[in-house]
This record gives C-alpha cells, structure tokens and sequence, in this order.
C-alpha cells in the first residue's frame, strides 16, 4: 500500500469514526473519552461552561426524539452548497 492511499484510508476511517460518535448515547461517549484520555494523557481537558452543557443536552434531545439530524460530511457539503 502506497504512502498516498494509506492517508486516504485513514482519513476515510476518521470519516467514519466520526460518523459513529454522533451517533453514540452519552454511556457510550463517556467511555469512549475515558479510553482516549487514557491514550493520550498529554491532551488537557476541555470543561465547558454550564450553557454549553445545556446547549449540548438540548441537540442530543432534538437528535434523538428526530427534531434534528446529523449529516456525514460529505452529505453536510451537499445540502449547504444546495442552499446557495
């Protein structure tokens, strides 16, 4: 495999890790985050303020009860160059 489609392999697998995350529930994404913060232990941690908790909770909800949806990239693209 060359040099060149081992970075779109791996730019494809973060695509698609991506695209899984949105779709985690909050049990899910705590985990997740407790494996990688034990990965990468040199990342500082981010806290956000309450209204950005609220803010975040409020999306998850609309997410999840169909109020609102979340797009792969490349169909986000699509929609917003559609827009214009």
């Amino acid at each position: 495999m060359s040099k060149f489609e081992e970075i779109i392999l791996m730019i494809n697998l973060r695509k698609k890790l991506h695209t899984y995350i949105a779709d985690l529930d909050e049990k899910k994404v705590k985990a997740m985050l407790t494996l990688l913060q034990d990965e990468f232990p040199h990342q500082p941690q981010t806290s956000l303020s309450e209204k950005d908790k609220k803010e975040i909770r409020q999306r998850e909800q609309r997410r999840k009860t169909g109020k609102s949806k979340t797009y792969p990239l490349d169909e986000a693209k699509k929609l917003f160059r559609n827009k214009k």
